[in-house]
């Protein structure tokens, strides 16, 4: 209740909730979520007497996430309890808009389409009546003009022929299937959701990928010499033209090119050059991680690029997003490999601006990775985190690194800590260390005085790790491998800090912790000092 939104003033709707409860498709959402979904559908299943008095009980709230759950559980046994299925659902207009920002009939209709087969033919009728005679709004806008009550009008049929679409034909009465008929005819745009993306148009490579793989590799080296690396996204002989790309779309074409004919692509890429092609060399890489081609064979081809001079970020990036890939498929990186990365790895410089992670990569986001001086609305351990971009500069080759130690077999945790501790050592972006956080949980099966040292270190020197949601949700995952005395100067942080939700990052890891280690006297004085 303390989470959802005022009632809306003239829709009718129940109270929708900040953080989106029980949006998006099964398995998007965070485990908590899906972890009461599964639990209602268990109880509606095995003990259905006792979910159909916690429906009475809970009927009526007015809190949209109760009764997305309510639905959930109603729709497991709605052919065997018809009957109560339907009076639920005309028992308040606002429960035909059971659902979610994609489609905010989505539970709604899924309770129709189970109940109707199962319904007497007048209770079908009243069920159907209902839909026709269901209203939008509960009272008018105020200010509302001729043109938009119209508008109104014409939505609200748009909402009920969406549900009565949910309804099996064959169980409405002819006259409702003339209404259906006629709505379609009346209203033939109407979509089954809400939300979607817009179109776009692409701006493209002058040479497809297709049509590389039918021009001659000189023909293709042709074109990157005119689509040197510079050109960046326009092509220097048609500047301005709206869907013809430089450098950037070319290379991209060339990395679908390379998935398809990797001999051949690998065999251009020994003829591009340093400081003019390197971001097809890269790109055709990248693509190539994942590919059937032997992990020796790229390995060796980005250390012969790199010797020959290959030494641009972009081309780095790339080419460590190859060996992440390899290390994948092939057990880890060898020291050889693993050495040549951090010896890409450069101190950074906060006054050069931050390139960030080029579109296309596989790594294009991760959740709320800085701070904010605005107070947070829902969990931070179990809401939804949001997006951002993952940071460029060192961040590919750490993970990288990462993966190439943490991959061997056995798994080399202790390799991976190294190179943490030696990196504590240079100037780094908090960002990068920020986006790391997503990763350090894997450090409980490092030497564990060694990576507590490390993670003391981070609170000294990189606060900042912590000062996000990324960082609350490492402290979650590692709160009970970590002494309390570690975890009390991190939540002492947060609370006497100037992040707006560290009090509250506190007090949601003080409570996990309390309800892991029920035992635990600090646990249980920090959780009494917070709700006092």
């Amino acid at each position: 209740g303390r989470l959802a939104y005022p009632p809306h003033p003239f829709l009718n709707e129940y109270r929708r909730h900040h953080g989106l409860a029980f949006a998006g498709e099964a398995g998007e959402r965070a485990p908590l979520q899906d972890a009461i979904e599964a639990a209602i559908r268990a109880f509606a299943e095995t003990n259905t007497e006792a979910f159909l008095g916690f429906v009475t009980t809970s009927k009526h709230s007015d809190l949209m996430a109760l009764h997305h759950l309510l639905a959930l559980g109603l729709e497991r046994f709605a052919a065997e309890h018809p009957d109560a299925v339907l009076a639920y659902l005309l028992e308040d207009q606002r429960r035909f808009v059971l659902g979610d920002m994609c489609d905010a009939h989505r539970d709604s209709k899924a309770l129709i389409s189970a109940v109707a087969p199962a319904l007497r033919h007048d209770d079908a009728r009243r069920l159907e009546n209902a839909i026709i005679e269901w209203q939008r709004y509960h009272e008018a806008p105020p200010g509302d003009d001729a043109s938009s009550r119209f508008k109104r009008r014409k939505w609200t049929r748009e909402r009920r022929l969406r549900l009565l679409r949910a309804f099996p034909v064959d169980r409405l009465s002819p006259e409702g299937r003339r209404h259906l008929r006629g709505e379609e005819r009346a209203l033939p745009d109407t979509r089954d959701y809400d939300a979607s993306i817009s179109g776009m148009r692409e701006v493209t490579s002058p040479m497809s990928a297709e049509q590389m793989a039918r021009a001659a590799d000189d023909q293709i080296l042709v074109l990157f010499e005119e689509l040197i690396d510079d050109t960046e996204w326009d092509h220097p002989r048609w500047r301005g033209h709206a869907f013809v790309g430089g450098s950037i779309q070319a290379s991209r074409a060339f990395a679908e090119f390379a998935g398809n004919a990797p001999e051949r692509a690998l065999g251009i890429i020994r003829r591009f050059e340093a400081g003019t092609t390197e971001r097809p060399a890269g790109a055709a890489l990248a693509a190539l991680g994942d590919s059937a081609v032997p992990p020796s064979i790229l390995i060796a081809s980005i250390r012969k690029l790199d010797a020959r001079g290959f030494a641009s970020q972009e081309f780095r990036s790339d080419a460590a997003r190859c060996l992440r890939a390899i290390a994948r498929r092939a057990d880890g990186l060898d020291d050889a490999t693993c050495a040549l990365l951090e010896g890409w790895i450069t101190d950074w410089r906060p006054d050069v601006a931050d390139e960030e992670v080029r579109a296309g990569n596989e790594h294009a986001k991760f959740s709320n990775q800085e701070g904010s001086n605005e107070a947070r609305r829902g969990s931070l351990l179990w809401g939804l985190g949001g997006f951002g971009m993952l940071p460029g500069g060192n961040y590919p080759f750490l993970d990288a690194l990462m993966a190439g130690y943490l991959l061997r077999k056995p798994e080399d945790a202790d390799g991976w800590l190294t190179v943490l501790e030696r990196h504590l050592g240079r100037d780094e972006d908090p960002k990068v260390w920020n986006a790391l956080a997503l990763h350090l949980q894997y450090l409980v099966r490092a030497d564990r005085p060694r990576a507590i040292g490390l993670f003391e270190s981070l609170l000294e020197l990189q606060p900042g790790v912590f000062h996000a949601v990324s960082g609350t949700r490492l402290v979650g995952r590692i709160l009970d491998w970590i002494p309390n005395e570690l975890l009390g100067g991190i939540t002492d942080y947060w609370v006497a800090g100037d992040w707006a939700s560290g009090p509250q990052a506190a007090g949601e890891v003080w409570a996990l912790k309390l309800c892991r280690r029920p035992d635990d006297p600090e646990a249980r004085a920090r959780v009494e000092q917070f709700l006092t």
